[in-house]
């Protein structure tokens, strides 16, 4: 009897001179095992990233035998879901599907298993990015929060804006951004069997602070107008700035050009700042500037017994009290001011200090300072001049003073060297007659004054009158004679 046949047995049984048996009847049905035909499944088992309709193939053997599932990986029993219709399958679920025939008087169906891994994309939030993208002034550090759909995901990412891939850097920890940067940051999420999820873009700029300006020249008291620049290191930076002491803002004047300091400015005060959209303002800047014109055009000039500095002005806006005048040999570093008081002699517009302590053959170096209000210019340009040697001479700048003269006077003897010199003045009155002689020790000055208080030899005050002084120079290798006249009241 094979499977799926029903038989039907009769039996008698029969014996010689006997009567036959009754009739014994017996029905044999062979059924078998419950089979479902191939393919059990529609579509196969596997991994989908699509929402799937599964179906199972109802043909059997018998036919019309209950199938019977679970989905859980659990065995099906004859008390398992009835399978009637296309069972639905959903995005990010795990089917372990497993299926058994039931058939009335039939061995029961193996089980069939299949498993289905439904994923899908992955979900991050959006926005992934903690802080949100934008513009900073700090420093950086940004967060991804973690994948929502399967929470085991992993996001990946890329820092030069090209598409993140599975083989991107993977986020373990707060991503640092650098200053003075932008940044693209870009992201996304990736699972084993998941689409990956969209990629979320966020553009991070980074600026800072703006470089504080720097002044050149720097703040200070100059001796001419000068054009103060400013400038920043912040590329694209404006500089605002103001000339009266207050705090720039972005509307005060727009620095495009060197700032004027003209003459005779008193502590002017240039402030300044330096903007940048999207930057944190620079520090502030300030210098302070002071013009006291100082004296140009100076130039030297080699008389008979003294070296004449001689130079310009501009013209003066605020109280001018006079000059200094400096002078080193150029043998030393050193200046010192060898004039006692404020010079304002002028001669044909010009400025002048004549300089009696010289020396032969010596070269010196001068320059000039104003003093304005008790406060002293810069040093103007220098001159060098040369004292050269020549014979013992008496500049005719020599003079009596004063001149008419009343109770005393002095004969100022102006020498074109000053190296061992005697002076010798010998008064002779209008008729020629010597009334006083008068002498000096020996002299190193080119400049030497000797007093007469108008008294002849005998201890008298002479006449009324003009008298005449005889100067008599000698050195030990030459002689120089010179008559001043005096008036006597």
């Amino acid at each position: 009897m094979g499977n799926g046949q029903s038989v039907t047995i009769r039996a008698r049984a029969y014996y010689l001179s006997w009567e036959p048996s009754v009739i014994h009847t017996g029905v044999y049905a062979v059924t078998g095992q419950v089979a479902i035909a191939e393919p059990v499944f529609t579509p196969a088992p596997g991994t989908y990233q699509t929402a799937q309709t599964l179906t199972i193939n109802t043909t059997t053997v018998p036919a019309g035998a209950q199938i019977r599932y679970t989905t859980d990986g659990s065995e099906p029993t004859a008390g398992s879901t009835l399978y009637t219709t296309p069972i639905s399958m959903g995005l990010n679920s795990n089917y372990q599907l497993r299926v058994r025939a039931f058939a009335a008087g039939w061995v029961d169906s193996p089980v069939y298993s299949g498993n289905y891994l439904i994923t899908g994309t992955v979900v991050i939030p959006d926005p992934v990015f903690s802080p949100v993208p934008g513009t900073y002034q700090s420093a950086l550090n940004v967060t991804l929060a973690s994948a929502v759909t399967p929470t085991h995901a992993t996001l990946r990412y890329t820092l030069d804006g090209s598409e993140p891939s599975a083989l991107s850097a993977a986020y373990t920890s707060p991503i640092p951004l650098p200053m003075n940067s932008t940044t693209t940051l870009k992201v996304k999420g990736f699972a084993d069997g998941w689409v990956p999820a969209a990629t979320q873009t966020g553009v991070y700029t980074l600026t800072g602070t703006v470089a504080q300006p720097v002044f050149s020249p720097l703040g200070g008291t100059y001796g001419a107008p000068v054009l103060v620049s400013i400038s920043t290191t912040t590329n694209e930076a404006e500089i605002r700035y103001t000339t009266d002491g207050s705090d720039p803002t972005q509307e005060s004047q727009l620095y495009t050009e060197p700032v004027l300091v003209p003459h005779f400015t008193q502590d002017m005060v240039i402030s300044a700042r330096a903007f940048k959209a999207g930057w944190t303002t620079s520090a502030l800047s300030s210098e302070t500037y002071t013009i006291l014109s100082n004296p140009v055009n100076v130039r030297g000039f080699a008389f008979l017994g003294y070296v004449r500095v001689i130079w310009n002005m501009p013209e003066a806006s605020r109280a001018l009290d006079g000059f200094n005048v400096y002078r080193r040999l150029l043998t030393e570093t050193e200046y010192r001011k060898i004039n006692t008081a404020l010079v304002n002699t002028q001669v044909d517009g010009n400025y002048y200090y004549d300089d009696y302590d010289v020396e032969m053959e010596v070269s010196y170096e001068y320059y000039v300072t104003a003093v304005y209000d008790g406060t002293e210019s810069p040093a103007s340009g220098s001159t060098v001049e040369i004292y050269q040697t020549q014979d013992l001479e008496i500049s005719d700048a020599s003079y009596a003073w004063p001149n008419p003269a009343t109770d005393q006077a002095e004969f100022v003897v102006i020498l074109n060297r000053n190296k061992n010199v005697n002076l010798t003045v010998s008064i002779f009155d209008f008729a020629g007659k010597k009334v006083q002689t008068i002498t000096s020790p020996t002299q190193d000055s080119n400049r030497i004054r000797l007093p007469w208080d108008l008294k002849n030899s005998a201890g008298v005050k002479v006449a009324r009158g003009t008298y005449f002084a005889r100067v008599v120079a000698n050195d030990g290798e030459n002689r120089s004679e010179r008559v001043i006249k005096i008036a006597v009241k």
